[in-house]
């Protein structure tokens, strides 16, 4: 996935809001989705690209954000840490993430934690082709 991973501090997480549609500014670089993270607090937050939803606890960003600052020598080589995201919208989530490698060569990266069980469902029949 990529992420466009915005570097913010102190009070700019609580303030962060998508106030526009990301999506074309986003491809024009060649991202798809934004994350905005806060490394001295090690927290992050990530909205749909439309700014309706947030996430309580996106993996696929909490992997760029641990690439990002590896590459940056913010964090040791394969040095595990706690990103947490979702405070704002009132269920943190928190995920052990680590990433390895020097420079632009990181090569490595993990994220983990444990989930909760939200819902449940069942398919009763396939969606028309095209859909």
């Amino acid at each position: 996935m990529r992420y466009l991973v915005l570097p913010v501090h102190d009070e700019v997480p609580a303030r962060a809001r998508v106030v526009a549609p990301l999506d074309v500014p986003l491809a024009r670089i060649g991202a798809g989705f934004a994350y905005v993270l806060d490394a001295a607090a090690a927290e992050g937050r990530h909205w749909t690209n439309d700014g309706l939803v947030e996430d309580v606890a996106t993996g696929g960003g909490a992997g760029c954000a641990a690439a990002y600052l590896r590459r940056h020598g913010r964090t040791g080589d394969g040095e595990q840490w706690v990103l947490r995201q979702g405070r704002f919208a009132g269920r943190t989530g928190a995920m052990t993430v680590s990433a390895a490698g020097r420079g632009v060569d990181v090569r490595a990266v993990r994220v983990g934690g444990e989930v909760a069980f939200v819902a449940e469902g069942r398919l009763r029949e396939l969606p028309a082709p095209g859909l």
